[in-house]
């Protein structure tokens, strides 16, 4: 399996699979991101495999759990596999994969994704607000 962040072809695919969890992915748990950021890489990227932990398990089970059928579709676009394969996996080789897409993707999901969504957010919130007044 050849594993690389998601291209910007696949951001429309990657966003319908992400609205309906983005909460998850915005309200990484803080145990979580201290585990990420003491194991960043000298790239800048979190060596999500040396931070492995309950903590990081849990998390990774939440996605999953909370997920669903997203989380699914998200590693086969990852992956460039089916669906059903990624069903397929052992419980200690999904988890594992769905660790090693999110460490690829990170930097998308923490710097990019989460402080997209804060700003729609706000805009949103803005947006109802002044129709409330109206």
């Amino acid at each position: 399996i050849t594993l690389r962040p998601f291209s910007f072809g696949a951001i429309p695919k990657v966003m319908s699979h992400i609205q309906d969890i983005s909460y998850i992915f915005t309200n990484i748990p803080p145990e979580v991101l201290e585990l990420l950021r003491q194991e960043e890489g000298k790239d800048g990227v979190p060596d999500v495999q040396s931070a492995m932990s309950a903590e990081l398990i849990d998390y990774m089970s939440t996605i999953i759990e909370v997920g669903g059928d997203n989380v699914f579709n998200l590693m086969a676009l990852a992956t460039n596999k089916p669906v059903e394969w990624i069903k397929d996996l052992s419980l200690d080789e999904g988890i594992s994969l769905l660790i090693d897409i999110f460490e690829i993707n990170y930097d998308f999901f923490e710097k990019r994704f989460k402080p997209m969504m804060v700003k729609v957010t706000g805009r949103a919130k803005n947006l109802i607000e002044m129709i409330k007044k109206n």
